[in-house]
């Protein structure tokens, strides 16, 4: 069985690509918003009013981590079998407060949080540094907000075969 873990966008965490991604052998970290998962967003408020929600907070430095989690809530209404983890997290600094959540099949508990955190932000790490190397170094690349599956396969094989005669000629930027 392969294992691994998938990290994506708030467009990704429907049902079927869960169950598609299990069916793998993988677990999932997927960024979810509130305007996306009304309903879960929901179930997660009747647990937080119920007392089953986790808080927990880590200070480091001038930063506080602060979390809200609860284990097994279902992710939509069409599939209330399918039961998700949840995450809410707020980077407080003095300047500005980040908030972001996330669903997961990883049981989140104090230890393993901040760990959640880190694999869910990798997703923009990753995203916002590739596309800022394509940027700023000479390729003249502008990010492409599209979701559409098929304009961004072709745009990412177009930047494969680019950067792979880049490499075979011995071009620089």
């Amino acid at each position: 069985m392969t294992t691994g873990a998938a990290r994506e966008g708030a467009g990704a965490g429907i049902a079927p690509h869960i169950r598609e991604i299990r069916k793998h052998g993988y677990h999932f970290i997927l960024g979810v918003k509130p305007g996306d998962h009304a309903h879960l967003f929901e179930q997660v408020a009747l647990a937080r009013q119920a007392g089953r929600t986790t808080e927990y907070e880590v200070r480091q430095g001038k930063t506080r981590h602060r979390f809200s989690f609860v284990n097994g809530v279902p992710l939509n209404q069409s599939n209330p079998d399918l039961l998700v983890h949840f995450v809410e997290y707020w980077e407080i600094r003095p300047d500005h407060t980040p908030h972001f959540s996330w669903v997961t099949d990883f049981t989140v508990t104090p230890l393993n949080v901040m760990t959640i955190r880190r694999g869910g932000r990798a997703r923009w790490k990753v995203e916002n540094e590739t596309f800022n190397t394509l940027k700023n170094q000479g390729y003249h690349f502008e990010h492409n907000y599209t979701l559409e599956f098929k304009s961004m396969e072709e745009l990412f094989h177009a930047i494969l075969y680019g950067y792979t005669a880049h490499v075979q000629i011995g071009a620089s930027p």
